[in-house]
């Protein structure tokens, strides 16, 4: 019996021991941990993921030059960065180059540019999306010396090239001119990431849809149609 009364009270003694630490650690300020790094940097918004019903206006900034490009509802945004990145690569070589501008065609041109400006003379037409091969045939002859460029989205642009090249070449050939006497044709194919790639947004500009273009040129698949290769 004395034993286990001895017993008894070196349990009690030492419960009453971890009391004080047990108090200790409740009463202690809790410290957060901080969350993981993928919640810490919410993911960055696509523009791709703008709603094809939206109507909106976008600025966008390549290098010195700056366009105003208004998204209509049921355009897609594949086709509003399509004309913007075309603009963008090309801006440097035509400085009348212009994202949907009205000249007088039936056909308005994703871009166009006019040289010299504010002329009848095309020197420069960029269809982006979807475009049939009449439309191709009837841009090739009604404007011969302009350059030509056809713009898709995330594909192998092999296929849609040979397309154009059986409108665009044959009529060519068959008029036995050089085939310098004619503008370049080509096909482009952006990649599929391209919105994030390319497209950040801009500095010095307080608006909330501004956004500056860089395009790599050898990040884009791009194929020559005309002259021949």
């Amino acid at each position: 019996a004395g034993r286990r009364a001895r017993a008894a009270l070196a349990a009690a003694a030492a419960l009453l021991a971890l009391c004080p630490l047990a108090a200790d650690a409740a009463n202690a300020p809790r410290q957060s941990n901080p969350p993981p790094s993928f919640l810490a940097r919410p993911a960055r918004a696509r523009l791709l993921e703008v709603p094809k019903r939206a109507h909106k206006s976008f600025t966008f900034y390549s290098g010195p030059h700056e366009a105003t490009v208004s998204k209509r509802p049921q355009e897609t945004m594949r086709h509003v960065l399509m004309k913007v990145l075309l603009w963008s690569l090309n801006v440097n070589d035509y400085s009348d180059l212009r994202v949907e501008a009205p000249i007088g065609d039936r056909y308005t041109p994703d871009c166009v540019a006019l040289e010299p400006p504010d002329s009848a003379s095309v020197a420069f037409w960029g269809e982006c999306g979807r475009v049939d091969m009449a439309k191709v045939a009837s841009l090739a002859a009604r404007y011969p010396q302009a350059r030509l460029a056809f713009c898709k989205w995330d594909i192998n642009p092999a296929g849609f090239a040979a397309q154009v090249a059986g409108v665009v070449a044959a009529p060519r050939r068959a008029s036995g001119l050089d085939p310098e006497a004619f503008g370049p044709v080509e096909v482009l194919a952006f990649p599929e990431d391209s919105d994030l790639r390319f497209f950040t947004r801009a500095e010095q500009s307080s608006g909330p849809e501004a956004y500056e273009v860089r395009v790599d040129p050898g990040a884009v698949h791009t194929l020559q149609v005309w002259p021949p290769p």
